[in-house]
């Protein structure tokens, strides 16, 4: 196991906190408009239903559950990261498990070969991701 854990630690590294990730910014690039509450509803109650979540542990399930407040918490959370130019650490950080595939899971010859990895990131952070794929924000 330490050597799929070494494997994919490596390969999902994380970066430290004085290396945040800045949006790129151009004189002459459009403004991005903000986040509308239309939008973070419309996204949530696309998520699916009954996922594990990520390593902050609230699933989507919870997120509905308090739809209202959380609409217009996460729509506040979003515009602020887009002023701000920067993504909150906490967004790249997941909780990563292997799963064996193929072949006898014994058999360290194979490693990381017979292994495949799950990424399960923060739902908060789904939200801008899917409306970015949508939209083009």
């Amino acid at each position: 196991m330490t050597i799929c854990q070494t494997f994919y630690g490596k390969l999902y590294e994380q970066t430290t906190p004085d290396q945040l990730t800045t949006l790129t910014s151009s004189p002459d690039k459009e403004e991005i408009p903000p986040f509308l509450e239309e939008e973070v509803k419309e996204t949530l109650d696309e998520m699916k239903k009954k996922k594990a979540p990520g390593n902050d542990g609230i699933t989507s399930d919870v997120m509905k559950i308090g739809r209202p407040q959380v609409i217009k918490y996460m729509k506040k959370v979003y515009n602020e990261v887009l002023k701000s130019e920067e993504i909150p650490i906490c967004w790249k950080e997941a909780k990563i498990i292997t799963i064996h595939e193929k072949g006898d899971p014994k058999d360290f010859k194979k490693l990381p070969s017979n292994k495949s990895a799950i990424k399960f990131m923060q739902n908060i952070h789904k939200i801008p991701t899917k409306k970015n794929g949508k939209n083009s924000r």
